[in-house]
């Protein structure tokens, strides 16, 4: 038996704004993407730092990128 998971308003809110515009099927399907999602990033950590990285044009890359939480589409 699964832990009780607590999950902000906030963040339930915004699942199910995407879920109304029908990106998802429902709260459950969105949880299992992203946990799949989040699962494969941290089993392929390097490679998938690699593919997010975003290198400004003209700068030098790096390897690092800096995303803080609240960041949407790595802006």
């Amino acid at each position: 038996m699964a832990d009780k998971i607590n999950i902000s308003d906030d963040y339930i809110n915004r699942i199910k704004k995407y879920v109304q515009e029908g990106r998802f099927k429902d709260l459950n399907d969105f949880l299992n993407q992203a946990i799949h999602l989040l699962l494969y990033a941290e089993d392929n950590k390097e490679k998938f730092m690699q593919a997010i990285t975003v290198i400004p044009k003209g700068a030098e890359p790096t390897g690092q990128t800096e995303l803080k939480e609240g960041d949407k589409n790595g802006q």
